[in-house]
């Protein structure tokens, strides 16, 4: 057996190796070898440097030899190199073939040349400009990967798909033009092309692969055209400067992540009749109808927000990073019905100074609303029973958290980071089981606990949560749970009623909200107020 491993490692290194035509003869320092009768390739040399021109035939023992292709590796890693021309005989340019050339900064092909080998400008970074021949029918996987100099490119029409990462690390690229004929964007094919701001999608694709324009930061806008049907996972992450996003109603497959952190994206719609998704109500969001096979019931599930999102009716789930990276977005209320949010749903929205959870919520996956540094307070909702691995991490300048009597568990790094955390109100009656990393680097020392009168005993006999600074009786001011707010308030002077209510950021409500309120009495007071 482990022959037979050492065998099949052998022949991936000889595969991998990729070997390089031998050498026939030579001419003016030109390396050749012959492939046909009267018929060379330009063969490999390490020494190839100044400004290369290629002869059409090339005289050798009495035959004049017609120079048709430039072979696998030719030029490989021939850094002295600075320019390059090819006569009308070549047709062909081999797998790598001037591969990491990095002096070069021309090169002219010929109209005859009809083929492209996969990386064959791989790693020529200070190639400014090239004119691809209008007979090249394909661009392959890593032709011009790390052409950093490139900043426009003309792709000819008969060209059908795009090759996988073939212009990835073009960072000085602005601009492609793209044919009609082209039905595929393979993987990575522009990837962290920073600079690109002009690209058309060709009304012909059906499909734009994995990680495509993942990082083209200064992408404004993209149109896709209807008959479009996938955008691949991630496809266009990190496009910083995105700011509208219109989905075809052909697009029936939007794998996971594909417009994670695009903080500039302020209006998301889909067409009409798309199958799959909608965007009701102009509520700037992706929303996805997943439909049970069993029972054919369809559920809703927001997949992508930004900052201009209003959540409708009927949505049961916030999806896997819907609003990831949002800057953009400043609060958000999400409604009666949703169940879950899903993990990083909302991670890194660090602007969003206050969420409105829901009563019907479930599940906070992890860190879903980790690195929300604007969160001043959150109030979780009765139906929570564990609060996940990271989910409020990073919150510093959150003040303030009310965790209902529901909540039996909380993970690790729940609340890892919030260094401006001042008062925790713990409703349970029994402590929820929890670690020091579900504070870490939390002062929890410095905070004030609340707890049910009960259980005060209990909490300070913990080995966590009689770290905190105080654990106090919960108390004076409860509101009762079936009662209305402003009679269920003890101890006031007279006939004193409440004037006004705010939310612990600061934030007017017309009433009292579950969790704690403050509320200003007509006696003059100011209270916190406790609404189960």
């Amino acid at each position: 057996m482990k022959r037979n491993y050492f065998v099949c490692g052998l022949l991936a290194l000889f595969g991998s190796l990729n070997m390089q035509a031998a050498v026939d003869f030579t001419v003016n320092g030109i390396n050749y070898s012959v492939t046909d009768s009267a018929v060379v390739s330009v063969a490999a040399d390490t020494a190839y440097k100044g400004a290369i021109i290629i002869p059409a035939t090339v005289p050798y023992d009495g035959v004049d030899y017609a120079v048709t292709a430039i072979a696998d590796k030719a030029f490989y890693y021939c850094t002295g190199v600075t320019s390059v021309t090819l006569p009308e005989s070549v047709t062909e340019l081999g797998y790598g073939a001037f591969r990491n050339c990095s002096g070069m900064t021309s090169i002219s092909l010929p109209s005859s040349l009809k083929k492209i080998g996969s990386s064959a400008f791989y790693g020529c970074k200070s190639l400014a400009g090239i004119s691809i021949p209008a007979a090249v029918d394909s661009i392959k996987p890593y032709t011009f990967y790390g052409c950093e100099a490139l900043t426009s490119v003309n792709v000819p029409n008969n060209v059908v798909a795009l090759g996988g990462s073939a212009f990835v690390n073009c960072f000085s690229l602005q601009s492609v033009v793209l044919p009609d004929a082209l039905t595929e964007i393979g993987s990575y094919t522009f990837q962290n092309c920073t600079k690109l701001s002009s690209i058309n999608i060709p009304a012909n694709a059906v499909s734009i692969g994995d990680y495509a324009f993942m990082n083209c930061a200064s992408l404004p806008s993209v149109t896709l055209p209807e008959g479009l049907k996938r955008i691949g996972t991630r496809a266009f992450e990190f496009c910083l400067g995105l700011e509208t996003l219109n989905l075809p109603s052909t697009l029936t497959n939007i794998a996971g992540s594909t417009f994670n952190s695009c903080p500039g994206l302020k209006n998301i719609s889909v067409a009409d009749g798309n199958p799959v998704y909608s965007s009701p109500g102009n509520c700037n969001a992706v929303i996805e109808a997943i439909k049970d096979p069993k029972t054919d019931e369809v559920t809703y599930k927001l997949i992508y927000g930004c900052a201009n999102t209003v959540i409708p009716a009927g949505v049961t789930e916030i999806g896997r990073y819907a609003f990831y990276n949002c800057v953009l977005l400043k609060g958000i209320v999400i409604p009666e019905g949703v169940t879950v949010i899903n993990n990083y749903a909302f991670y890194g929205c660090g602007n969003m100074t206050s969420v409105s959870l829901p009563e019907s919520l479930t599940d906070i996956g992890d860190y879903a609303f980790c690195r929300c540094r604007g969160l001043i307070d959150i109030q979780i909702p009765n139906s929570v029973t564990s609060i996940n691995e990271g989910a409020f991490g990073e919150c510093s300048s959150l003040s303030t958290v009310t965790v209902p009597a529901s909540v039996k568990d909380i993970e690790d790094f729940a609340f890892a980071y919030c260094t401006n955390l001042t008062d925790f109100y713990c409703l349970a009656e029994d402590c929820p089981k929890a670690t020091e990393d579900a504070f870490l680097e939390t002062p929890i020392e410095d905070i004030a606990l609340y707890v049910p009168a009960a259980s005060v005993d209990k909490y300070e006999l913990d080995a966590l949560w009689g770290m905190f600074k105080s654990i106090n009786s919960l108390g004076g001011y409860e509101v009762a749970p079936n009662k209305d707010a402003e009679t269920a308030i003890d101890n006031l002077k007279g006939d004193a009623k409440i004037v006004s209510v705010y939310s612990l950021g600061g934030q007017q409500n017309a009433r009292m909200q579950r969790g704690i309120n403050i509320v200003r009495m007509s006696d003059g007071t100011t209270r916190k107020v406790l609404k189960q």
